[in-house]
């Protein structure tokens, strides 16, 4: 018992060591997509967002309830066009953290479960990929997000990757079907 209460301390000061950081975050760790457009209306996404999503995070005035996608389609939607879908998302970094050895993107989502997509994340040039797993059973999650397994997705980057001042980020689905999300957030480590 005494070596379990320091490991939770440890581990609580580490949650709170990356909320302090955190560069940036839409959405809320909350197992749930009703903050974004369209929760509940997958049609809604591909008529809105007819070729990418572009988020501006430099910007004031960012909502996610009208500029953010509740979900993101696959290639193989075809009520979404059968084609790759990605959101592209712009912010600043005045002053990166010095002591940061690497930039994780997480991405809290539950993917369609018969045929999960795979993530593809670009920053300032330098590509990740990740390989979801499927957490929604069948297409349940479009009218109930009971009993949903969101799962966060952890995409490093070197800190070197991270400029000063601007930097882009793209989101991609390269393979499979749709991913709806919880929550994303930048953060140094």
């Amino acid at each position: 018992m005494k070596k379990i209460i320091p490991l939770l301390f440890v581990f609580f000061l580490s949650a709170q060591y990356v909320d302090a950081t955190q560069l940036w975050m839409i959405g809320q760790p909350n197992s749930s997509s009703r903050e974004f457009f369209a929760s509940g209306n997958h049609l809604a996404v591909p008529e809105k967002f007819a070729e990418y999503v572009v988020v501006d995070l430099r910007r004031r005035g960012f909502d996610a309830s009208t500029d953010f996608p509740w979900m993101l389609p696959g290639p193989v939607d075809s009520w979404a066009g059968s084609r790759e879908r990605e959101i592209r998302i712009s912010f600043n970094v005045p002053n990166p953290p010095a002591n940061a050895r690497t930039y994780v993107l997480e991405i809290r989502a539950a993917a369609q479960g018969s045929s999960p997509p795979t993530l593809v994340a670009d920053l300032n040039g330098t590509t990740v990929t990740q390989q979801t797993i499927g957490g929604a059973t069948q297409d349940r999650i479009l009218t109930s997000e009971r009993g949903v397994l969101w799962t966060p997705y952890r995409l490093v980057f070197d800190a070197e990757v991270v400029r000063q001042g601007e930097n882009t980020l793209t989101i991609r689905t390269t393979r499979g079907s749709w991913l709806v999300f919880d929550s994303i957030r930048f953060f140094p480590l």
